[in-house]
């Protein structure tokens, strides 16, 4: 059984492939100070690489990272927002503008919302009167996930938005 051997002369050229015995092999390898690495050892006959391992290594990672973010497979994180009821406008403003930011990028955002007794005494519904100016400003960038789900209490509370599919760019 004779190894087809792979010779990668570099980046920039054609592989130059010969059928040679796996002493020759070896001595190729010596002689080009590479390594040998077996591809598909499982075909007749079985093909290997003489090529120097740490590089042959970074250009696999490189293709699968590359494949991951062309497929929309990066890892999307979620960013965590936090909201106190009774903020003033101009600071829900630009809270609320820096997620929409990430929800642009096809990022998902949960929001915390919470409360003090003072403003639940005076609203009850202070809370989820927060999560309505919030839902007004993000508008159709993206969209609730589920219910505000609250503590207890009610002066704690928690809801995920995810970005809208048509609008979210793909980075």
């Amino acid at each position: 059984q004779r190894p087809s051997l792979l010779v990668d002369k570099g980046r920039d050229e054609q592989p130059d492939i010969s059928v040679v015995t796996l002493t020759e092999a070896i001595s190729i390898s010596c002689d080009e100070g590479n390594d040998l690495i077996g591809l598909n050892l499982d075909q007749k006959p079985p093909v290997i690489k003489c090529v120097d391992y740490n590089r042959f290594m970074s250009d696999m990672r490189r293709k699968t990272k590359s494949k991951s973010a062309n497929a929309g497979g990066g890892i999307k994180r979620t960013k965590q927002f936090s909201f106190k009821s009774g903020i003033d406008d101009h600071d829900l403003q630009r809270k609320v503008t820096n997620m929409v930011s990430y929800l642009e990028k096809g990022h998902a955002s949960q929001v915390f919302l919470s409360s003090n007794r003072r403003n639940l005494v005076q609203d009850k519904n202070v809370i989820t009167t927060t999560l309505s100016r919030i839902q007004e400003i993000v508008g159709d960038v993206g969209k609730m996930q589920g219910q505000l789900k609250l503590n207890e209490v009610g002066n704690r509370g928690s809801i995920l938005f995810q970005p809208n599919s048509k609008r979210s760019k793909s980075n």
